[in-house]
Order: C-alpha cells, then sequence, then structure tokens
C-alpha cells in the first residue's frame, strides 16, 4: 500500500540527472511533484513542521530517552510486495552469544544473490519490525535472500559489539550460502546510517573479499561531523532556501546531537579517528569492493558521504552515488510513505542483479 501515487516513483526512475562536482558524476533525483523544484520535500517539510517544537536544543545524557528512541510508532510504513515472500527467523551463534537473524526470500529461487541488511539507528535502536517491509521489498524486486542480523546494540553493548555480530553473520552466511539457496560469490552487504557504517567496518576485516557490493545508504563516515579539524562541517556546503531554514536546520541539529550521544554511548573512550567507526580516517581504499552511496540532499551525514564518495572514486571503486533532492536523514525509513525509499530499492536491486 503506497501513500502516493506510482507516477512520482516513475518519475524518479526516469528524470535524474547527472551533475558533476571535483571530477565526480552525482546522480540527482529530483523531488517528484512536478510543482516544487527546490526546498525540502513536502513530506519531510510536513514532518519538520510537527517535529521542530520537540527537538531540543543541546545534547544531555540526562534527558536522553532510550526507549523513546527504541520505539517509535512515528515511522509509519508499508509492505509494497505483489508476490509472495518467504520469512523466518534463527538464532545463530556466533562468539558464544546468539543473533537473532531473520531471512526473506522469494520462493522457488535456486543460486540468488544473498543481501546482508545491517540496520541503522545511531547504534543504539533499530530492529527488524521498522525494516522488514524494505527487506520484502528488496528480496522481491532484486530476486536475493536477504539476511537481517539484530546485532548487539549501545550502550549495553558498546563499539565494537555490533561491528563483530555483523561481521560474524557474513562469515555464516559465506559458510551456508547453499542452505539459503544463494551464491556465496554473491554476496551483498547494505545498510542505512549507522548500519552502513558496521558495513564499511565490515568490508576493513573482509580480508578474503565475500562482499562483491557494498551499497550505502546515507552512511555515518564521520562520528565526529560536526567537529572533525581536517574536514569541518559547514552549513554553507548545502544550498538552503531561507524560508524553510529553521526547519532544515533543525533536523541537522537533531543529527548532530545524536552523533553527539553516538560518540559518548557508542565510541565511549575508543579514538575518533579508528576507521571503524569513521570510515573517512581510512587512508587506503584499495581493498574495497564496488560501492554506491545515497543520501539526501538535506542530510547533515551528506558532507562526510561526499568526502568519502569522492575518495571512492578516487581508488576507482565507486559504481555511482545518487542524491535524492529535497530529502534529509531517515526517509528509507518510511517506504510506503515517501516515493524516494521505494525509488531506492529499485535502484539496488539494478545493482545486485548486475552482480
Amino acid at each position: 500500500m503506497r501513500k502516493y501515487k506510482e507516477e512520482l516513483v516513475a518519475r524518479l526512475q526516469n528524470d535524474s540527472k547527472s551533475v558533476m562536482e571535483d571530477g565526480v558524476e552525482f546522480i540527482v533525483k529530483p523531488i517528484p511533484e512536478i510543482e516544487k523544484t527546490s526546498g525540502m520535500d513536502p513530506r519531510m517539510l510536513k514532518a519538520a513542521k510537527e517535529k521542530i517544537k520537540n527537538l531540543p536544543t543541546e545534547f544531555s545524557i540526562d534527558a536522553f530517552q532510550l526507549y523513546g528512541e527504541r520505539y517509535r510508532p512515528d515511522k509509519k510504513n508499508y509492505d509494497l510486495t505483489e508476490n509472495t515472500i518467504n520469512t523466518k527467523q534463527k538464532l545463530i551463534q556466533v562468539n558464544g552469544h546468539y543473533i537473532n537473524t531473520f531471512f526473506y526470500y522469494p520462493d522457488n529461487k535456486e543460486d540468488m544473490p544473498i543481501v546482508l541488511y545491517i540496520h541503522g539507528g545511531a547504534f543504539m535502536t533499530g530492529d527488524h519490525t521498522q525494516f522488514e517491509n524494505q527487506c520484502r521489498f528488496i528480496a522481491e524486486k532484486a530476486q536475493a535472500c536477504v539476511v537481517f542480523p539484530e546485532y548487539r546494540l549501545a550502550p549495553e553493548n558498546p563499539f565494537p559489539a555490533g561491528i563483530e555480530d555483523a561481521f560474524e553473520i557474513l562469515n555464516w552466511i559465506y559458510d551456508h550460502a547453499d542452505e539459503l539457496n544463494g551464491n556465496k560469490n554473491k554476496i551483498v552487504v547494505a545498510g542505512d546510517s549507522a548500519g552502513a557504517s558496521i558495513a564499511n567496518a565490515c568490508v576493513l576485516m573482509d580480508q578474503e573479499h565475500k562482499i562483491r557490493l557494498l551499497f550505502e545508504i546515507y552512511p555515518c563516515c564521520d562520528i565526529d561531523n560536526s567537529n572533525n579539524p581536517k574536514n569541518p562541517w559547514d552549513k554553507n556546503y548545502y544550498d538552503i532556501p531561507e524560508d524553510e531554514e529553521k526547519y532544515i536546520v533543525g533536523r541537522m541539529k537533531r543529527l548532530d546531537n545524536s552523533g553527539k550521544m553516538m560518540r559518548e554511548l557508542y565510541l565511549g573512550k575508543e579514538k575518533l579517528e579508528n576507521p571503524y567507526a569513521s570510515i573517512i580516517y581510512q587512508k587506503d581504499l584499495s581493498d574495497f569492493p564496488p560501492v554506491v552511496t545515497v543520501v539526501g540532499e538535506y542530510d547533515f551525514l551528506r558532507f562526510s558521504t561526499d568526502i568519502f564518495t569522492k575518495k571512492c572514486a578516487d581508488y576507482g571503486k565507486l559504481r555511482r552515488t545518487i542524491r535524492y533532492q529535497g530529502c534529509d536523514h531517515g526517509f528509507f525509513d518510511m517506504i510506503g510513505v515517501m516515493p524516494q525509499a521505494e525509488d531506492v530499492i529499485l535502484e539496488m536491486a539494478k545493482d545486485i542483479m548486475n552482480l
């Protein structure tokens, strides 16, 4: 069930343009409504106006409510699949503990690509209930087996627990590909936000090159995004219309506060420059597989994502990069509400099926 007309997705698929920035080609997707050509997507602007009154002005551990962040009934999404997608779950034992893992796959398929999907949520939130509809749609459109691990979360399990869990599930997938009717030589790791950060860390650990493609949706490439002395975040990097500035910047400040929480509750005493936490500090990307990056025009993380994207291009690892005009952070959470979320999966499916 969609909360928008399918013609909006068709426009996203057909009306993109190419923009060259610092020698890198960016695929820019428009706001799908014909009548709006700049500023925030109307759906995101509506949400920003509703939430701005509740945005904290500064970060405070004392004011942080973990349950409130983990329980988010406001993040509604919908199942867009039209065919049967099977679901099963399995407790997978790794390093003395179990990881609850979900599998989504179409009927009667063999030799499927396998997608390890690592969810976002600032390393502290997120579970299969928030991403099941995305995983089902990926499985249908890519004709793939999608594997979704509920990795350990901070602050109960800080850095690097989530990375260790994701990497062990990657190894399990490789060793059990036949059981999944999958092809161990067609393993894709995809993730959004913090999940994409964990995906990058998995690549750094993947000495056997099991990962054949990375698909990163608004990745967290720099946990210290607003205070990086080498690449200081700059609001002027964004073309922000004056009449929407307080909403766009308000959303950016929320992400900045989230980064402060990640530094305190996830990273702890670990160095900010650790590339397993902030991939932009990795000096050499020559061992990376092909990379696809996706980010919204007004995403606070776009600044560091673009730096990482250009570095991937420098090393010949960038397959392509997609920028959604009018979007900020988190639109992939809202499949069925945001046409851009559906479009991301259609784009992902193209890359997976071309392996």
